[in-house]
């Protein structure tokens, strides 16, 4: 609808034109009997008759009506202007970003991050009502004097809410140089597709050339999901990492929110490294047997593929690798290594690879020893993801089949003879060695001490002690890790775990009380909510159209949107704890603290609004 201050009835003289795309063009227009001008836009005749592209027109006219801001160009709505319908614009008077950038070059980091900041917060304005722009590129992005970026042409965007897309919003739409990775499935579209373009434009801005080029649209979108971020020299490490997780392949290592954005931007801009989450205090601990995903430290589960990781936890059980081969065979060299390479990237399992990286073992022999029987199905399934057979034994070692054909078949006779003269088992390995050597089988003790022993070495592996909440918090992301079937959900609850737990560690000993709390309740929140929304998913996948439900689309919009401000919050607070580090005081970092706590107590509250009505299979919150 055009604002009040609009007549309606006005007629609008053209005074020349703007600009021009495929589907339209854009005028400089006067109102009749007064000095305002606005800009106009027109569709093309060529495209007049085609519904789609006047649906497209239409629904630009609703959806950027919504929004006054000041960096946002304002819509006033459809208006009536000879024969066909006109939308009338502010009128910005300076360049599109694009011209700037011809015309200039490269711009200073300072002006480019000044620029992207107020892009940033136009987009925080559209996000809030509900408008995923899909389209954001230099030449969309109008610069007003004093240098106010003015984001323009919302004809491409869409309702954010899945309960207000149509079919014509559910096919792949935007420009390829700055489309996010997860634009070819339109349905996965949401706001932090704006937020990944907005890093593309950003590094335009910084470099004057995107960051993926191909000599088709195809090969750059082919770019946007395979290729590298590249690296941007000459600007301060705070920007250079910031335009990196912009551009992250995965929605969930983007920041949550444009307005998040905006803040990141003016705390470096302010001198400030503080804008980032210090990531690299939770970086990877390890890697997967199954996938080479990253293992977040303490959360024993590769987010990528679900699989459980064992636990460094002490215990009387012993692991033994008992195949691919036969009693006796040695280990097929390239499976040693294999393993060798997974001990040494999940070096807090405790264990020294450094023997078994020396001599080939024969099958079967004993890998560790001292580990938590409890833990048997973790080693068992990385083992046979590592392309072995595992077990992990409790007993006596010579009370086990495969181990004792071993022993025969590598000893012969004397083994034979030795086990004998022992009699009954032992339970102690170096008991029945000392037996052995004392009667005079001095040659076949050492035999066996070669063939029974660990093939690592025990090391000690330092954990920090957790708070229950927070620990109990951890074993459900493990669990629920395991569960969730969509990647980009085990995704989500990958960064919030890593972001809270760097977050614990930021604090250190001086944490604030209830830090720990805090993080548990977010990580048990977030759990909820992509157990959640998965089963969501999974009612609406085996549904027709027609038995889709808008109140069970919205609830899906909720559980996003809070999941989404969740990851936001993290984000601020750890701004705030590392500025409260720098500055010495712990009031923001309270004050930080009441505002995570209030995001989970937002997703409880969605969780007790929404836990009647659960899809079949599905968890309530």
């Amino acid at each position: 609808m055009p604002s009040p201050d609009v007549d309606r009835s006005a007629s609008f003289v053209v005074e020349g034109e703007i600009g021009s795309g495929a589907l339209a063009r854009v005028l400089r227009v006067r109102e009749s009997g007064s000095d305002r001008r606005f800009a106009g836009k027109v569709l093309h005749p060529s495209v007049r008759l085609d519904p789609a592209a006047t649906e497209r027109f239409a629904q630009e006219a609703r959806l950027a009506a919504r929004l006054d801001h000041p960096n946002v160009v304002r819509v006033f709505g459809l208006v009536e202007s000879g024969p066909e319908p006109m939308l009338l614009m502010e009128l910005v008077e300076g360049p599109s970003l694009a011209e700037v950038l011809a015309r200039e070059g490269p711009l200073p980091w300072r002006r480019a991050a000044a620029i992207a900041a107020g892009i940033a917060q136009g987009l925080a304005a559209a996000h809030a009502q509900g408008i995923i722009h899909r389209d954001l590129k230099l030449a969309n992005i109008l610069l007003a004097p004093g240098d106010v970026p003015k984001i323009a042409d919302f004809g491409l965007a869409r309702a954010a809410s899945l309960a207000g897309v149509s079919e014509g919003d559910q096919v792949v739409a935007g420009t390829p140089e700055t489309m996010a990775p997860e634009s070819v499935d339109p349905l996965q579209v949401d706001p932090r597709a704006d937020l990944y373009a907005l890093g593309c434009v950003l590094f335009e801005l910084l470099t004057q050339a995107p960051p993926y080029t191909g000599a088709t649209p195809h090969a750059v979108l082919h770019a946007h999901r395979n290729a590298p971020v590249p690296e941007l020299p000459g600007v301060p490490p705070g920007l250079g990492a910031f335009v990196r997780r912009l551009l992250a392949k995965v929605p969930a290592e983007r920041p949550a929110t444009a307005g998040g954005c905006a803040r990141a931007l003016e705390r470096i801009l302010a001198g400030g490294e503080a804008g980032l989450v210090r990531r690299d205090l939770a970086r990877a601990s390890g890697r997967c047997a199954r996938c080479g995903g990253e293992v977040v430290p303490l959360a024993r589960v590769c987010f990528a593929c679900g699989l459980a990781l064992p636990s460094p936890s002490a215990g009387a059980a012993r692991v033994l690798v008992v195949g691919p081969g036969e009693p006796g065979d040695k280990i097929d060299a390239a499976l040693r290594e294999r393993l060798v390479d997974w001990l040494r990237a999940n070096d807090d399992l405790g264990l020294d690879a450094r023997r078994l990286a020396k001599k080939i073992p024969r099958l079967p022999f004993v890998l560790a020893s001292g580990v938590d029987g409890g833990q048997a199905r973790a080693w068992v399934e990385n083992l046979e993801a590592l392309g072995l057979a595992g077990e992990v034994h409790d007993g006596p070692l010579l009370a086990h089949r495969v181990m004792r054909d071993k022993l025969v078949r590598v000893g012969g006779r004397a083994v034979l003879v030795g086990l004998g003269a022992m009699g009954a088992f032992v339970s102690q390995l170096e008991t029945m060695i000392s037996g052995l050597m004392a009667a005079g089988a001095a040659g076949l003790g050492t035999l066996l001490w070669r063939e029974l022993r660990p093939q690592t070495r025990r090391v000690g592996c330092a954990r920090p002690a957790l708070e229950p909440t927070l620990a109990a918090a951890l074993d459900r992301v493990v669990s629920t890790a395991r569960r969730v079937r969509q990647a980009r959900y085990r995704e989500s609850l990958r960064v919030v775990t890593q972001r809270a737990l760097a977050l614990r560690a930021a604090a250190g000993a001086d944490a604030v009380a209830g830090t720990g709390d805090a993080l548990g309740a977010a990580l048990a929140a977030a759990s909820a909510a992509v157990v959640r929304l998965e089963a969501i998913d999974a009612a609406l996948a085996g549904a027709t159209p027609e038995a889709v439900s808008r109140d069970r689309l919205q609830e899906r919009d909720l559980w996003s949107a809070r999941l989404l401000e969740l990851l936001s919050e993290l984000d601020e607070l750890g701004a705030r704890v590392a500025l409260a580090r720098e500055r010495g005081g712990a009031q923001s970092r309270a004050t930080a603290l009441d505002d995570l706590r209030h995001r989970v107590e937002a997703l409880e509250e969605v969780a007790a609004l929404t836990s009647g009505a659960s899809p079949a299979g599905g968890e309530g919150g």
